[in-house]
């Protein structure tokens, strides 16, 4: 059995070691013998979408799991190094800023405040993006379990939600930020919201549950 995970740094285990991660402790739940992590520390749900849409060009997996992250995330291509960066309003990535990355960092939290639609216009295209990948994997007959890795699809009205065939866990009522949140999870570094490896554990858990309860794989 092969999994492909992808997602941010929640699902890259970043801060924690591998083996206190949600990913490899999924990985031994399920007793797959190979596993593939795409994810990336402060990546956008761009990547994780392309990402995951290549990889499936030229493999099937037995099973993939997503932790999709905050959709007003973008990515910039920075001609001086002429790569895509994942851009974000906390500034976490794999290496430090530079000051161009930095004040196009400012322009998505410019682009979050109060009085912003931003934020609503992004979510709801990413709710209608990730549900043409479900129905995709559906149809290639490939098992998959999605989360909210940092916030809920909002605001999106309860007359507009999908049915997403048990393949969403609790989309409009949970994220992985949220839960650690509300039941006091310790963060490795305040303000990153990446939760020590207990708490990751405790979540890949309760995946493995909602996988079988279901009977997703």
């Amino acid at each position: 059995m092969k999994i492909l995970f992808n997602g941010d740094s929640n699902m890259s285990g970043a801060e924690v070691s591998y083996e206190e991660s949600t990913a490899y402790t999924l990985t031994q739940l399920l007793g797959a013998t190979d596993s593939v992590n795409l994810s990336l520390t402060g990546c956008s749900n761009d990547r994780i979408y392309d990402t995951t849409i290549e990889y499936l060009k030229e493999n099937t997996p037995d099973m993939i799991v997503i932790g999709w992250t905050e959709p007003h995330r973008i990515q910039w291509f920075d001609y001086d190094v002429g790569e895509l960066i994942e851009m974000n309003e906390y500034e976490i990535s794999i290496r430090p800023y530079t000051e161009k990355q930095r004040a196009r960092a400012e322009t998505v939290r410019d682009l979050m405040k109060l009085n912003s639609s931003y934020g609503e216009h992004q979510s709801i295209y990413w709710h209608n993006k990730i549900f043409n990948l479900h129905e995709m994997l559906r149809y290639k007959n490939i098992p998959h379990l999605f989360f909210n890795a940092f916030e809920l699809f909002h605001p999106v009205r309860e007359q507009y939600h999908f049915d997403w065939n048990n393949n969403y866990f609790k989309p409009y009522y949970t994220a992985y930020r949220a839960w650690g949140i509300e039941n006091n999870k310790e963060e490795v570094t305040p303000g990153h919201f990446h939760f020590v490896g207990e708490a990751q554990i405790e979540w890949a858990n309760i995946l493995y549950n909602y996988i079988k309860e279901k009977n997703i794989i």
